[in-house]
C-alpha cells in the first residue's frame, strides 16, 4: 500500500506542476474593439518582468506576428526587482521592434533597481521609443503620451494616502497638455489612479502593474492587486468613465508569488473594428 500512496503522491505532485506551468506559460490574446482606434490594430503588453516565452521568446514573438500590429505599447515593468538584469529581455524588445514600432513607459520595477536611467537607455537602443512624460503624434493623426510610473514620488514620513494621492496628481496634471487634438492615448503604468486619468481626459489609457490580481477565482474574480488591496476593481479589461476609457492588461509576468493561478499572461490585441473570421 505504501507504493501506491507514494504513485498517487507522485502522480498528484506531476499534475499539480504541469496544472501551474500551464497557468504561468500559456499566452492568452484578449481582443477589444474600440471603434476610436478606427482601423488601428494595437499591440499592448506589459509586466514582461523579464520571463521569457520559448527559446529566443519565439512563442511570445509568434503571437504578436499573428496579429498584425501597427504598434506595440508597453506600460511597464520589464524587468523584475530582485533581478533587475535588463539584458535577459533585450533579445525580445529588439525583435519586437521589428514587427512594429514599439513604444513604452516605466513601471515600479524599473525605479526600484539602481538604474532607470540605464535601464530605460538600453530599450531605446534595442529599438524601443520612450514616453517617459513626453508626446509623440502618428501620421494617422493619433497622440501618443505615456507616464514615469505615477506612483513612483520620494516618500514623506507619516505623509497619509490622500496627501500622496495629492502629489501624484500634481505630478500627472502637466500630461494633459500633451493630448494633442484627434485621439490620444496615455501609457501609465498603475490603474488604481482611475480620478487622474479621467480628469486628464485622453481617450484611451492603457495600464499594467496589477497582474490580474494574480490570483483569479472562478465566480469571483482577482483576489489581490498592489495599490487595491483585496478584491479588487481595475485588474483586467475595459473600464469606461466620462472623460476616458481604461484597458487594464493581466500582464506577462509573475510578481512577488511566483504562480499565477486562472490568469494565463495576456497579450491585449485593441483595433477600432472587430474582425472576421
Amino acid at each position: 500500500m505504501g507504493c501506491v500512496y507514494a504513485a498517487l503522491a507522485l502522480l498528484a505532485a506531476a499534475g499539480l506542476w504541469a496544472f501551474l506551468y500551464y497557468q504561468n506559460n500559456h499566452l492568452t490574446v484578449s481582443r477589444y474593439v474600440l471603434p476610436e482606434l478606427k482601423e488601428l490594430r494595437i499591440v499592448h503588453l506589459s509586466d514582461l518582468h523579464g520571463k521569457r516565452f520559448g527559446k529566443h521568446d519565439e512563442k511570445l514573438l509568434s503571437r504578436i506576428r499573428q496579429l498584425r500590429p501597427d504598434l506595440i505599447l508597453f506600460t511597464g515593468d520589464v524587468v523584475y526587482k530582485r533581478k533587475p538584469d535588463i539584458r535577459r529581455s533585450l533579445p525580445f524588445i529588439r525583435a519586437a521592434a521589428e514587427i512594429a514600432p514599439f513604444y513604452f513607459v516605466s513601471g515600479n520595477h524599473e525605479h526600484w533597481g539602481n538604474d532607470y536611467e540605464g535601464i530605460v537607455r538600453q530599450l531605446c537602443e534595442a529599438g524601443a521609443i520612450s514616453l517617459e512624460d513626453r508626446a509623440v503624434t502618428l501620421p494617422c493623426g493619433i497622440t501618443l503620451a505615456g507616464s514615469i510610473d505615477g506612483g513612483i514620488l520620494p516618500e514623506i514620513e507619516g505623509e497619509k494616502r490622500a496627501a500622496r494621492r495629492a502629489r501624484v496628481r500634481s505630478r500627472m496634471l502637466p500630461l494633459k497638455k500633451l493630448k494633442g487634438k484627434g485621439c490620444s492615448i496615455l501609457l501609465s503604468h498603475r490603474p488604481e489612479l482611475t480620478d487622474i486619468y479621467d480628469e486628464l481626459g485622453f481617450d484611451l489609457v492603457l495600464c499594467g502593474h496589477a497582474h490580474g490580481g494574480q490570483f483569479r477565482l472562478p465566480f469571483v474574480g482577482a483576489v489581490f492587486a498592489p495599490g487595491q488591496g483585496l478584491f479588487p476593481k481595475y485588474t483586467a479589461g475595459v473600464h469606461r468613465f466620462p472623460h476616458t476609457t481604461m484597458v487594464v492588461s493581466r500582464g506577462l509576468g509573475k510578481s512577488l508569488f511566483p504562480f499565477r493561478l486562472f490568469n494565463c499572461p495576456e497579450i491585449v490585441f485593441l483595433t477600432g473594428e472587430a474582425e472576421q473570421h
